[in-house]
């Protein structure tokens, strides 16, 4: 099934298939040589089991419902089984497409102090510019602080590092 979903699950890739109910329909063989074979049939909250830098989960019997929905991502830093990881929850059609990768950085690092106070700032609808005029800063070094921050993230805009600093409680919303 994973095949014809969008060509998700490349070879090498772990990648499951969640249906409405939050049940496991379908993995790549990467995803059953990690999960075990007999991932497939049950709670997705059960076998991928992230878990945030503060101990919390996103999973729940609820995310795909959710997700699709909204016709939204989940993206969320953490780890499984003690290994640093980046899930990735997308909804298609009537399931979720759950993506598991090794970030490129090996440990989840938050951002700094300065680098949420500039996020912050973006997330209320500020211009950079006007983030760091709030903020007493100049534009260059707000600047600065947000290309760290998606860099640190692995993300590419800064919409992206907004909605995963929101998603991790690193800001507030």
């Amino acid at each position: 099934m994973l095949a014809t979903v969008g060509g998700m699950g490349r070879a090498g890739e772990v990648v499951v298939l969640v249906d409405r109910g939050g049940r496991v329909v379908d993995a790549t063989p990467s995803a059953r040589s990690a999960f075990g074979a007999k991932a497939v049939g049950l709670r997705c909250s059960d076998v991928v089991g992230v878990k945030r830098p503060d101990g919390t989960t996103p999973c729940s019997g609820l995310c795909t419902p959710m997700l699709v929905s909204a016709r939204d991502a989940l993206v969320t830093l953490g780890e499984i089984d003690g290994k640093p990881r980046r899930v990735t929850c997308t909804a298609m059609f009537e399931h979720t497409v759950v993506r598991i990768e090794t970030p490129e950085t090996p440990a989840v690092t938050e951002p700094s102090p300065r680098e949420r106070d500039v996020l912050g700032a973006v997330s209320r609808g500020l211009t950079t510019r006007l983030a760091a005029e709030e903020l007493g800063m100049r534009y260059a070094t707000a600047r600065t602080h947000l290309e760290n921050v998606r860099a640190r993230l692995g993300v590419k805009t800064t919409a992206e590092a907004v909605r995963l600093a929101i998603r991790q409680g690193w800001i507030q919303k």
